[in-house]
């Protein structure tokens, strides 16, 4: 994933270099997170942004989820901070507090005792992890939006 600056908003798909002779294959870039800077850089621009590279085989919906998440987490990350966030559960902590609540006031309490124990940094690291998951999902509906599922219009075009 690389940022960017522009002196004009980006296309939210832009099309590369083709590989080979075959101009049907080409790369295409998916920029997103665009943020109009306060004041205009020394270099002219207005705009910064991300950016991920799509190589061919990958233009489709999942294909650019993936390389949105997969700029950001790698597998071993994702599966660390996941891993780390269902450690600190206490399932039998809370099953626990659940069988021995009388009330309904104590059940929230017990609840959210449980819960209150966990380490905010593995609990904020998930959070952050979900919230690119999902922002990767909205750039993916964004470009699909018109019910192609494919991004060959765009590249051919």
């Amino acid at each position: 994933m690389e940022y960017h600056r522009s002196p004009e908003f980006p296309n939210i798909v832009e099309r590369g270099n083709p590989y080979g002779k075959n101009l049907s294959y080409c790369t295409v870039f998916i920029n997103f997170k665009v943020e109009q800077l306060p004041d205009v850089d020394e270099a002219g621009n207005k705009y910064e942004f991300y950016r991920v590279e799509l190589k061919p085989g990958q233009y489709t919906h999942d294909g650019v989820v993936n390389a949105i998440i997969r700029a950001r987490y790698p597998q071993d990350e994702m599966e660390a901070i996941t891993n780390n966030y269902l450690a600190e559960l206490d399932i039998e902590g809370l099953v626990a507090a659940v069988k021995s609540a009388r009330t309904i006031t104590a059940l929230k309490t017990a609840v959210v005792g449980t819960f209150e124990k966990r380490d905010i940094n593995i609990v904020a690291a998930y959070n952050t992890m979900q919230e690119w998951r999902n922002m990767a999902k909205d750039v993916a509906v964004n470009i699909f939006d018109s019910g192609d599922k494919s991004l060959s219009n765009l590249i051919n075009n």
